[in-house]
């Protein structure tokens, strides 16, 4: 069991959702009406899970990183918009004021899983190289599982990632 919030997508990436969970297989076939349980928002649809984020050190850190993703991304549309709004939350180095800093977390990282059915789909998306960009890997060295150093983007490089999104 692992704490994570996860990014679902259907519609050729049109329509998304961001939740959390402990365990981000059960929580997709929830969604997809496979098991019970799914949220209401996700009926009607087959979904497909774009990426994960785990290694939080608590449930109360990866709610309060659910929540503020869900707030950076609002003023984005689609899945590029959600994993820009990804972005610009690990560049701010916390989640909320309230919460730990990213680089306190174990180790001072989290861990992205990337589906690996929709790696060449999420390498054609802008936002999803400049993530990878800002985590030091490249589409062609992309693994399904890579470490994501919050310490890194919340350093003296944030300048330099920033100006990436711009």
């Amino acid at each position: 069991m692992i704490n994570a919030c996860y990014l679902l997508f259907t519609d050729g990436g049109r329509r998304t959702y961001t939740g959390a969970t402990h365990d981000p297989d059960r929580r997709l076939r929830q969604h997809n009406r496979e098991l019970v349980g799914g949220a209401s928002a996700t009926a009607g649809k087959t979904w497909s899970r774009a990426l994960y984020v785990h290694g939080f050190p608590d449930w109360t850190a990866t709610l309060q990183f659910e929540w503020m993703w869900k707030r950076k991304s609002r003023a984005y549309h689609g899945l590029s918009g959600k994993i820009r709004g990804l972005l610009e939350l690990l560049e701010s180095g916390k989640s909320t004021s309230s919460s730990a800093p990213f680089c306190t977390y174990v180790g001072g990282r989290a861990y992205i899983d990337v589906a690996e059915a929709h790696l060449n789909y999420l390498g054609k998306i802008e936002s999803f190289r400049r993530l990878l960009f800002a985590c030091g890997l490249s589409p062609q060295t992309l693994t399904t599982s890579f470490p994501y150093a919050f310490k890194h983007l919340s350093s003296s490089s944030s300048k330099m990632s920033s100006s990436i999104i711009s």
